[in-house]
């Protein structure tokens, strides 16, 4: 934690098939206080998305082994009673455009910065709603 700003707690899904990215955005986010859970394609994102208590946020790469994660997208919106709000990542510009109501708050075209995600988090957070 950087000591300017008071822990965030709750559980997200980091789900990429970057095992050296996955791993590094699980070790900043447990560093933030985070409680944090791993996924390495599609079908291991849905899957521990229905068995684990919902995740405040999802960190979904759009390029996924199995299932793509628009294909997460629409599997989530369809199981899932309650909604889990994603942050897609890919490398992919222009971002592909998503459908009204979707369930992703926030693209993130990489690479981007720890920093800048963190940032992006906090803002997500302290939303209402």
């Amino acid at each position: 934690m950087s000591g300017r700003e008071t822990p965030i707690r709750g559980s997200v899904l980091v789900a990429d098939d970057d095992r050296e990215l996955r791993e590094g955005l699980v070790d900043v986010l447990e560093h933030e206080g985070f409680r944090v859970l791993e996924a390495a394609d599609g079908p291991a994102a849905v899957e521990t998305i229905r068995s684990a208590p919902r995740p405040c946020l999802v960190l979904l790469d759009l390029v996924l082994p199995r299932y793509s994660g628009l294909e997460v997208l629409a599997r989530l919106e369809q199981e899932r009673p309650e909604r889990v709000r994603v942050f897609l990542m890919t490398g992919q510009t222009p971002a592909p455009e998503l459908p009204p109501g979707s369930i992703v708050a926030d693209v993130l075209i990489k690479p981007f910065t720890l920093d800048a995600l963190l940032a992006r988090i906090r803002r997500f957070l302290a939303e209402p709603g």
